[in-house]
């Protein structure tokens, strides 16, 4: 099977030949290919390039589109900083207002700039991938679209005192994600892969989220036309998993280090994807030998559960990890095999 066909089973609940495997190694393609990450980040061939040898070397299930996102606020004006060993920030948000951020969202031409190095990005992948793995778009939904825009501060102040100018920013933040979503999936992405920082108790209120974000992601979702999978973005996912279960086109839960698959599993019910949950930043600290023995367990812990992916938490494998410890994933996956993997 493909790396493609085996996503897909997890999402229908059938049996693959091995378990699916995701890994985020958006960032370690620069290191297949030698790339410096400026360049790497900011020309979408060689980004493809660098994700067709992840395919080749690490047999990966699931290739993701540029997990950077600091090119659309450097659209709406804000300006960047690059660095050798991990992805490009923002230092000073581009836009203060609710008009102009919302006026700024509607421009045709800064909607096209924001999203073109990931849709350049996702036509090559599709193109050198010829239906390999399974290609996630890798985006933000409207609840933090406007955090790239403002900064993290300048939004969340918004939210908490702004309720006039927020509802503003998201009504604009909608049409503009509904845009590129759909875009992602005409490019050639399989999934929607939507980081969720602003749905995480540790950042906004369980109230705002339900009477004030929700809304808005069900508005948003419902005109997906591929489907979603929400992110946890560093953070546990599991105490708003209540809250975000049921939402229009969302198939899977990437799920934190801490979280528990038990108790997602309880949350959710029985046929939404579970991905995770070994830790990908600290993959380097350990042993293959380490991490084949914590890939071991996962699979005990899911072994009568047909929808789930084994994946890396958090954000990308750091540059200096071990090929060797990547390559464990996989010779897990393979070596538990189908059929130990489905037995009672």
């Amino acid at each position: 099977m493909t790396g493609l066909e085996r996503v897909l089973s997890a999402v229908q609940g059938n049996v693959p030949d091995r378990p699916a495997v995701s890994m985020t190694l958006s960032l370690y393609g620069a290191k297949m290919i030698n790339a410096p990450l400026k360049e790497y980040y900011s020309h979408a061939r060689l980004y493809a390039e660098g994700q067709q040898a992840v395919s080749e070397t690490f047999d990966a299930d699931i290739l993701f589109t540029p997990f950077t996102l600091a090119s659309i606020g450097e659209a709406f004006g804000s300006q960047l900083v690059f660095f050798d060993t991990h992805p490009p920030n923002i230092t000073v948000p581009g836009c203060k207002s609710a008009e102009r951020v919302a006026s700024l969202a509607k421009n045709p031409l800064i909607q096209e700039k924001s999203v073109h190095y990931h849709m350049e990005a996702t036509e090559l992948m599709k193109k050198y991938n010829n239906k390999k793995a399974a290609i996630g778009g890798v985006f933000l939904s409207p609840a933090d679209l406007p955090a790239m825009i403002m900064g993290m501060e300048g939004w969340l102040n918004t939210l908490l005192f702004e309720k006039k100018e927020a509802n503003i920013i998201l009504e604009s933040m909608i049409e503009f994600f509904v845009n590129t979503a759909n875009a992602f999936f005409q490019a050639g992405a399989h999934l929607l892969v939507l980081p969720m920082a602003f749905c995480n108790p540790h950042i906004v209120t369980r109230s705002m989220v339900e009477k004030f974000l929700i809304p808005v992601l069900k508005e948003a979702f419902r005109q997906v036309e591929g489907p979603i999978v929400l992110h946890h973005v560093g953070l546990p996912l599991s105490p708003f998993l209540e809250q975000l279960k049921n939402l229009p086109n969302v198939v899977g839960y990437a799920l934190d280090r801490s979280d528990s698959f038990s108790k997602a599993r309880e949350t959710l019910g029985t046929t939404p994807v579970l991905l995770g949950n070994i830790d990908g930043p600290t993959l380097y600290r350990y042993s293959p030998e380490d991490i084949m023995t914590r890939c071991q367990r996962i699979y005990e812990n899911r072994k009568n559960d047909n929808y789930f992916i084994l994946a890396t938490s958090g954000a990308d494998i750091p540059l200096q990890t071990p090929e060797e410890n990547i390559h464990a994933l996989v010779k897990t996956a393979a070596a538990y095999g189908t059929e130990r993997f489905h037995e009672a």
